[in-house]
């Protein structure tokens, strides 16, 4: 099974050598399976977000939360979105919803709340007085839920609650950011990693290599110099470079390195039954949590490879087209 997982449907793509003083961190980008279990949803309506109350500051701040969840859920180019009005007009018609999606993103505005005060604060000046002056604050303070629930039953994202406050201070009452600019923005920034619970998508990991220890001068050297291979690029020769390292001296780091760089080049399976095997003939307690965190990748692999396949096999049957 070496090099199954080679790039196709969890793949790691080399991006760079970050340097920290000596040591050598390289960089990764991994597709990761969303935190809800959106397999065999293609057809999604974003429902508009509803309120406890219905002031009109409620009213613009459920909307404001429908539009930014409707635009990052549509920047996922995951689904085919249905309108919500569809939606409502089949419920108000006790047609079957199922029929024209699969699936519906609901959220509530629980409370959104502004504060305004003023404080006395003091400062010195030019010739050394004391002299005091008016802080002002604004304040906004929201909380927010949203879930995923499958039409034809059952809940494929639980509810997720988002509490939530941003403030700004200002010298003069009128430079103080509006309501409305406040609440925008605590939305846009609580909103803007929704992409990792519904879809498939790619971050950037970070793993360090581990720095020799030994005493001998020339194995410290061999180190040095594949750690050099790292840095530019040459995964293949460093790797070979450091497992060297490993049968003339049974280092650790250069055996930890070597697992790292296969993991590096895309060999998932490689990786865990290098450091498996490292485990057994070492001892070394460090191998296990590798060993733990690769096999979860291995099982992130297959999940993704289901939603590339079930994505492929959905995009061939005729679905509703986008209405906006």
């Amino acid at each position: 099974m070496a090099g199954k997982y080679r790039a196709a449907f969890f793949w790691i793509v080399f991006t760079a050598a970050v340097f920290t003083g000596c040591a050598t961190t390289v960089s990764f980008k991994t597709q990761q399976p969303p935190v809800w279990n959106t397999l065999g949803i293609q057809r999604l309506a974003v429902m508009p977000f509803t309120a406890t109350y219905y002031s009109v500051l409620q009213r613009r701040t459920a909307n404001w939360l429908t539009n930014e969840a409707l635009k990052r859920i549509k920047s996922t180019d995951h689904f085919t979105l249905v309108n919500s009005s569809e939606v409502t007009r089949e419920l108000t018609g006790k047609g079957n919803i199922e029929n024209i999606a699969d699936a519906l993103f609901n959220g509530q505005l629980l409370y959104v709340s502004v504060r305004d005060r003023t404080s006395r604060e003091q400062k010195h000046n030019k010739d050394g007085a004391l002299s005091y002056y008016p802080l002002y604050h604004r304040e906004v303070r929201m909380s927010f839920d949203y879930s995923l629930i499958r039409t034809g039953g059952g809940i494929a994202g639980s509810n997720t609650v988002r509490d939530v406050t941003i403030s700004d201070s200002n010298e003069i009452r009128w430079n103080l950011k509006s309501e409305e600019v406040m609440i925008q923005e605590l939305i846009k920034s609580n909103m803007a990693e929704i992409y990792r619970y519904i879809a498939p998508y790619t971050q950037t990991e970070y793993r360090r290599l581990e720095k020799e220890k030994s005493k001998d001068k020339f194995i410290k050297q061999r180190a040095k110099e594949a750690g050099e291979l790292v840095k530019i690029g040459n995964y293949k020769n460093a790797q070979e470079a450091f497992l060297g390292v490993y049968r003339d001296s049974g280092s650790f780091a250069s055996a930890f390195n070597a697992g790292l760089l296969i993991e590096a080049q895309g060999d998932l399976d490689g990786a865990a039954a290098f450091m498996q095997k490292m485990y057994h003939e070492t001892g070394n307690p460090k191998f296990v949590s590798e060993i733990t965190r690769l096999r979860k990748a291995l099982d992130d692999a297959e999940l993704l490879k289901a939603y590339a396949e079930n994505k492929e096999k959905l995009s061939n049957t005729v679905l509703c087209k986008d209405i906006w």
